[in-house]
């Protein structure tokens, strides 16, 4: 009798904390998307053009992530392919500031790497991941710009196009903002006794 009721408190103790696991991670997954934007860019194997800016905001995270990853920044960078030719791409992480890894899908085997490369048929894209690690001074600086994903033609070499990539906090306000709304402003020849 003793060893049923034993087994039933450590089923019920299962129980409980594989529900707990199951509803963590569904909360972390929910704070975790929230932060992953997605830029989608367009190439067609021409050359080189201006691509959108990718600008990632800390503040968005959630609070698991916040206490679990605060300086681990994820966002998605979606690549098609708009030529008529099957297009082979590298995408490049060049002059970031910090740790960058590129990739798509889950993490294989392979080595963790600043560079994607990838053949993309006419009309396809690609979803790739971009992972960045910041330092906790960059958390409370309100705008830094992180480095630059360039997007090249592995054939031939020619760049078609780059995103300038960029970490902003909403929750700090830019430096120059504080000294406009100074109590002590004085106009043209008056004082403040006047």
């Amino acid at each position: 009798m003793k060893v049923k009721k034993h087994s039933k408190i450590i089923t019920a103790l299962s129980i409980a904390i594989g529900i707990s696991f199951a509803i963590g991670f569904g909360y972390y997954n929910k704070a975790v998307a929230k932060e992953q934007i997605t830029t989608a860019v367009s190439v067609n194997g021409e050359g080189v053009k201006p691509l959108k800016p990718i600008i990632i905001d800390v503040a968005d995270q959630g609070v698991v992530k916040k206490w679990l990853q605060p300086t681990h920044l994820i966002t998605r960078y979606e690549i098609k392919n708009e030529g008529k030719e099957p297009l082979t791409i590298k995408v490049d992480a060049v002059n970031f500031t910090s740790n960058v890894i590129v990739e798509s899908g889950s993490p294989g085997f392979e080595k963790p790497s600043a560079e994607y490369v990838t053949t993309l048929n006419p009309g396809k894209s690609i979803r790739l991941k971009v992972r960045v690690s910041l330092s906790d001074t960059n958390l409370i600086q309100s705008k830094q710009y992180l480095g630059m994903l360039r997007v090249l033609n592995q054939q031939n070499g020619l760049q078609l196009g780059n995103s300038s990539v960029y970490a902003i906090n909403s929750t700090v306000q830019p430096p120059h903002e504080k000294t406009l709304a100074t109590p002590a402003v004085q106009h043209e020849g008056h004082t403040k006794n006047e």
